[in-house]
């Protein structure tokens, strides 16, 4: 079975909501279809959202309460935001471009820094584990209530993002490759120019007057 979670996410968006069961299904093409297929696949995907949710919240508690964040905090971030995105990404590389600011080199802390400052809010409006230091309980997006909806469209949003931000990345560094390329092939053409130019001068030139002896 396949599931294309980029189209089932931008479905959602358009319509103001987040990947839901029965959207989910419409997105699920292939063999091994099956309900129960689809019914697994689905919760999986609730599942990476949950963790996801669950680590960013219980590292803002941990930020709130004065403790700062240290490698494997920072390791458990990168993890769940990975497991999470795997989905709308076709290759291991795409899943690192949308974890990471690959063009400046960003760090494991970095990333995890600016996840935690990006998804922060979207965990304090679910129904996280903990928030600013408070204990709450279990997460379950599993169940499709209200709350569920708010913070996986929150979330899908945040991915989907990502995934054009890359895509724009992508197409920004295409275009200045090309830029390049034809700045490179003018100067190469300018310069084959100007040396047929001075040899075509210096065959002008009327020959030297050999001194008479």
């Amino acid at each position: 079975m396949t599931t294309n979670y980029t189209a089932a996410a931008r479905s959602a968006f358009a319509d103001g909501k987040a990947i839901n069961y029965k959207l989910f299904t419409s997105y699920c093409t292939g063999e091994n279809c099956t309900d129960k297929d689809i019914r697994g696949a689905f919760a999986a995907y609730r599942d990476r959202a949950a963790a996801l949710i669950t680590t960013i919240a219980d590292a803002h508690a941990n930020i709130t309460n004065g403790v700062p964040m240290d490698d494997k905090t920072a390791a458990a971030i990168i993890t769940a935001a990975k497991n999470y995105l795997s989905v709308f990404a076709a290759t291991k590389k795409d899943n690192t471009a949308l974890l990471f600011n690959v063009e400046t080199g960003e760090t494991n802390e970095q990333a995890a820094a600016r996840i935690v400052a990006a998804l922060a809010p979207i965990a304090k409006t679910g129904t996280a584990k903990s928030f600013d230091g408070t204990r709450r309980g279990a997460i379950n997006l599993n169940a499709d209530s209200k709350a569920t909806a708010t913070v996986v469209a929150a979330l899908e949003t945040w991915a989907l993002d990502r995934v054009d931000g890359v895509t724009a990345r992508n197409a920004a560094a295409m275009i200045d490759d090309k830029k390049q390329r034809k700045a490179a092939a003018a100067a190469k053409r300018a310069a084959k120019k100007a040396a047929a130019e001075k040899e075509n001068e210096t065959a002008k030139q009327p020959a030297p007057v050999k001194a008479a002896v």
